[in-house]
């Protein structure tokens, strides 16, 4: 407790704007680097004892900072009963017979590197793509290149823009 009375208050005097500056500064910096919830709690829980904060905002905090950064109280106290609500209000989707498959199966194969926001594209062009069928190259070989000569580029292109 008396370190706790040793640093409440330390950063109010001549430079608490300079300080003050400095925090907002940092708040900013995690923000924009994702800085995990643990530095953000702890250094809120710094600012407001050293800008002499009320001792039981200081412990509301340092308890909510607990709640949500231990995973086993979060999952027990937190999120079991979020998804219980969430269950009850029927928000959470039907999985459809395809994700169900696919889940399943338990291979994401080059999806997972799509919808990860940063797809390694060499490893994509180096995957192994499976050969069509017999039947499947007689269709593209058939009616698809039947269709496509059908097809005059130059006319789709003038209809599409409307420039005639």
């Amino acid at each position: 407790m008396e370190f706790i009375n040793n640093v409440h208050g330390v950063f109010l005097g001549s430079f608490a704007l300079w300080v003050g500056v400095a925090t907002a500064l940092l708040f900013l910096c995690f923000g924009f680097w994702g800085a995990p919830f643990w530095m953000w709690s702890l250094v809120t829980i710094v600012a407001l004892l050293g800008f002499k904060a009320p001792l039981a905002l200081v412990g509301i905090v340092a308890a909510f900072s607990i709640l949500f950064i231990v995973k086993p109280i979060r999952a027990a106290l937190i999120s079991s009963v979020v998804m219980k609500i969430m269950k009850a209000m029927k928000l959470i989707p039907q999985i459809s017979q395809t994700e169900r498959t696919a889940l399943e199966a338990g291979v994401v194969w080059v999806e997972q590197d799509l919808f990860s926001g940063q797809p390694n594209f060499n490893k994509i062009m180096s995957e192994d793509y499976p050969d069509l069928t017999a039947e499947e190259q007689a269709f593209v070989d058939g009616p698809v290149e039947e269709v496509c000569a059908m097809a005059d580029d130059w006319d789709i292109h003038q209809r599409k823009f409307g420039i005639f």
